[in-house]
């Protein structure tokens, strides 16, 4: 690690406190001290501590260990400085150690501890910051696709976009299926669903790192990714069974998501669902943003509202209009106008030739000009080094299963 540690004693006892400066000080590491749980509303400027060096932060449950854990949760969703809590407790009750670890905890000191305990704890973190820091990094740049409304092509062109993309073996792409269930990903490419998703990812950010994300994503090819929306609605029936439904992310463990994504691969291409506020953290932190809407009043109403939402801005976002037909009452012009925004692309209804050729497990051929002229224009200004269509008529978009 290029930079040392500092350990955190976060509302701790004299004692415990005296023990962390006692073993930093024979390792050469810092104490910092928070006097406080970030609970209540208490808050404490994490900022102020040094950003180039992780922070190991032995939180002491014994005051109140409901607002232990949230202090807990506050400060392994941080993003810099990274932050490992340990839960320092004089009680090893099952319930409050999983509620620890779920909420971030590394680690479990059981109070009162000697020298050498705390010695075994710190070194087991070390560890784990040590794997994580050591892994290749990347700054992959974040392109989303959203469909302003069902139905609209946003998933056919992601995928389609992701294969194209996914032609040059130098470059990483993760395409990701924002859709909370039944997205249709990985039905489009023939993946077998592992049954993890990117909520998932948001269940484990206390432990995320690396080598847990790759256990979680589909390869397709060795330069390209998926990570599956799930298959099924046992998330939703099992929210309804309990009357517990998962509350949204905040916004500092969508960029700590977004960080790791970045740091794994080269590009990340989203197939986002406009209902979930996690679409919009993550569109206003993408290099592009492709909203695609068909050429029907809807759509056009939809896209007007959604470029309010995520605030307008011509050098991000993107136009792309599906469905478009000659001598129709509406233009893509006219969406353009509404919205203020460019016109990356405009498909023509091409309805039939995509859908048989999905159902037949195929990309859509060369044939159809109208749609790889539009995927060419959109790829342009994702990559313009990108293979806009595959050079057989017919190739498989399904691939061999995994």
């Amino acid at each position: 690690m290029p930079h040392h540690p500092l350990l955190l004693a976060v509302r701790a006892n004299p004692e415990l406190i005296a023990l962390l400066e006692r073993v930093a000080g024979s390792q050469g590491l810092g104490v910092a001290k928070i006097h406080q749980y970030l609970a209540n509303g208490s808050r404490v400027d994490l900022s102020q501590l040094p950003q180039d060096a992780p922070c190991i932060a032995f939180v002491d449950f014994a005051a109140d260990p409901e607002q232990a854990i949230e202090t807990a949760e506050k400060l392994s969703a941080n993003v810099a400085p990274r932050i490992w809590p340990v839960a320092v407790s004089g009680t090893s009750d099952a319930d409050t150690l999983l509620r620890a670890m779920r909420a971030g905890c590394q680690e479990f000191l059981r109070w009162p501890a000697t020298d050498t305990q705390l010695e075994s704890t710190l070194s087991n973190v070390l560890r784990r910051v040590a794997t994580t820091e050591s892994e290749p990094s990347r700054n992959g740049r974040l392109v989303v696709f959203i469909g302003v409304r069902g139905g609209v092509g946003a998933t056919t062109l992601a995928v389609h976009a992701a294969l194209a993309l996914a032609r040059r073996p130098e470059t990483n792409t993760l395409l990701v299926d924002l859709k909370r269930q039944l997205g249709h990903v990985s039905v489009y490419l023939n993946l077998i669903n592992p049954g993890y998703s990117f909520g998932d990812i948001l269940d484990n950010i206390h432990r995320l790192d690396g080598a847990l994300l790759r256990t979680m994503l589909v390869p397709h090819s060795a330069s390209f990714s998926v990570l599956c929306s799930p298959d099924n609605c046992t998330a939703l029936s099992d929210a309804m069974r309990r009357q517990h439904f998962r509350p949204n992310p905040t916004v500092e463990v969508i960029e700590r998501v977004l960080m790791l994504l970045r740091a794994e691969h080269d590009l990340i291409l989203v197939d986002a669902d406009p209902g979930l506020p996690e679409t919009v953290a993550l569109a206003q932190r993408a290099e592009q943003v492709f909203l695609v809407a068909s050429l029907d009043i809807g759509s056009m109403r939809d896209v007007a509202r959604y470029v309010d939402l995520l605030g307008r801005n011509p050098d991000q976002q993107r136009l792309v209009i599906t469905r478009a037909t000659r001598g129709g009452v509406l233009t893509p012009d006219m969406v353009a106008d509404a919205t203020g925004l460019p016109i990356a692309a405009s498909f023509p209804d091409l309805s039939e030739p995509i859908s048989s050729a999905i159902n037949a497990g195929h990309q859509v051929p060369q044939q159809v000009h109208g749609f790889h002229a539009g995927l060419k224009a959109v790829l342009t200004l994702i990559d313009g080094q990108a293979v806009p269509a595959p050079h057989k008529s017919l190739f498989s978009l399904f691939g061999r299963q995994r």
